[in-house]
């Protein structure tokens, strides 16, 4: 069995004003809602038996969702502005059980091929090539030498790969992540962590093969600021 858990919490300040009024995972490209174009995808995974939006800001605007798809369940963060990523897994601690292999998805990403369908050998983080002309810091992965991701790093180099926004947990790793995330002691850890820098440490704990899934710059975006948001557009005309 397979579960997906999207993360739709933040507010997008950085797509300011249009995010005044409309969620970022709401904005629509060739008609449809970003975050639907992921719904659809993960519709036509094999095995997957739920689908869970953690939402926040504007979290009224996502109801709609759970009356058009029924195996979708919202979980509302309170927290959303107060706390980093990292506690909403708290939030959804019940799916990590090992009995489901698990997504953990942004709900501002959209990529032109459903990748979610892949049979993936190993645990991933996705990972997107760089655009050779873009030369500015951004958050990628740090890999050791057997090419497992240790750390996410401020990086300008264009040989590495920015990280992205979802990640593939199996069984095995999702139970050692559900027996924490359910330990009291780790509450105020998540509390100060986005969710990726606390799966990355929680691999390297527990000594889980943790690579990267690499994707062309052309074929996956994250909707951050009005560049992104003008580049995703061209392909969705």
């Amino acid at each position: 069995m397979k579960v997906a858990i999207i993360f739709a919490a933040g507010s997008g300040t950085r797509l300011h004003p249009l995010t005044h009024e409309i969620h970022k995972s709401l904005i629509k490209f060739n008609g449809v809602p970003l975050i639907e174009h992921t719904i659809n995808n993960l519709l036509q995974v094999p095995e997957l038996t739920k689908i869970i939006i953690i939402t926040g800001y504007l979290a009224s605007d996502f109801n709609y969702l759970t009356v058009k798809y029924s195996n979708l369940t919202l979980v509302h963060n309170n927290h959303y502005s107060d706390y980093d990523s990292g506690y909403a897994l708290k939030l959804v601690a019940k799916y990590f059980d090992g009995n489901s292999d698990i997504f953990i998805i942004s709900g501002d990403m959209v990529s032109t091929t459903n990748h979610f369908n892949y049979e993936f050998a190993t645990n991933v983080m996705v990972g997107v090539t760089r655009d050779s002309n873009d030369r500015k810091d951004d958050w990628t992965y740090e890999l050791s030498d057997d090419g497992n991701i240790v750390d996410i790093i401020k990086s300008n180099d264009t040989n590495s790969f920015l990280a992205g926004e979802w990640s593939y947990v199996n069984k095995l790793w999702a139970k050692k992540l559900g027996q924490d995330l359910n330990s009291s002691e780790q509450v105020l850890m998540l509390k100060t962590i986005m969710v990726g820098k606390y799966l990355i440490n929680n691999s390297i704990k527990h000594h889980i093969e943790l690579k990267p899934y690499v994707l062309d710059f052309n074929s996956h975006w994250d909707i951050d600021n009005i560049k992104d948001l003008e580049r995703t557009n061209k392909y969705f005309k």
